[in-house]
């Protein structure tokens, strides 16, 4: 046998004894949900991380405005007008309000599945269970209104196999979802928050989403029940003018 085949050889038998090892993670440097959220902390980053899809969806202003008064052609945007009033599913912004959303919706699904586990403050622990529903259905009525009936994906995945034969569900059970969500954290999430807090969703932000999901599905009569609770707390007002 020459050196090359006895080199060759050995490269085979070492890397059949041990491909066991090379091929089984051990996972240290990334998180899984083994071994993430298990602490308060963790709790708190899962649920800071859900928040986060909010900053990437600035287009739902440009989109939210075009075809009121308050829409126009500046030099921040110079984008046509026409781009918005044509969106299709070749256009990027269709892409990445799909993505945005559902990435989103991915985060808040790990809070909600795995934060009840976590040992930790149970007041604390409802609270934040309740701004992920919250969020949750935040991010699908943003994909109802923009695409009608979309998939409801509203637990976690352990991988894309997950999404074989994954078919969009109606308007309806779309916006079921929105409402019991919403309804659940406006009955676990506080009035208000310190000043440490500020930003994080309430008992109203989640009342008032209400209201406009009722709005939105021209049921009006329930909106205006939720919007009087929103009144007569006199925690709001308008601004002076």
């Amino acid at each position: 046998m020459n050196k090359i085949s006895k080199i060759i050889l050995f490269v085979i038998v070492v890397f059949c004894s041990c491909s066991e090892d090379i091929i089984t993670e051990d996972p240290k440097s990334f998180l899984t949900p083994e071994s993430f959220p298990n602490s308060e902390k963790d709790a708190i980053a899962a649920t800071n991380a859900a928040y986060s899809r909010l900053h990437s969806n600035a287009r739902d202003v440009y989109y939210g405005i075009v075809g009121t008064d308050e829409g126009f052609q500046g030099f921040h945007n110079q984008r046509a007008i026409a781009w918005f009033i044509n969106l299709n599913e070749f256009d990027a912004d269709a892409v990445s309000f799909w993505r945005t959303d559902y990435q989103g919706i991915a985060r808040c699904n790990a809070v909600i599945d795995l934060v009840p586990q976590v040992d930790m403050n149970e007041s604390l622990k409802n609270r934040l269970i309740g701004e992920a529903k919250f969020l949750r259905a935040y991010y699908y009525f943003n994909l109802v209104r923009k695409y009608g009936g979309v998939p409801i994906i509203d637990g976690i995945l352990s991988g894309p196999d997950e999404l074989i034969g994954v078919t969009r569900n109606t308007e309806e059970e779309v916006y079921e979802l929105i409402k019991r969500d919403l309804q659940e954290a406006a009955q676990s999430l506080p009035d208000s928050y310190n000043q440490g807090e500020l930003g994080r969703a309430t008992k109203w932000a989640a009342i008032g989403i209400l209201a406009k999901v009722h709005m939105t599905l021209k049921e009006f009569d329930l909106a205006n029940e939720l919007l009087d609770q929103v009144v007569n707390s006199n925690q709001f007002g308008l601004f002076a003018d």
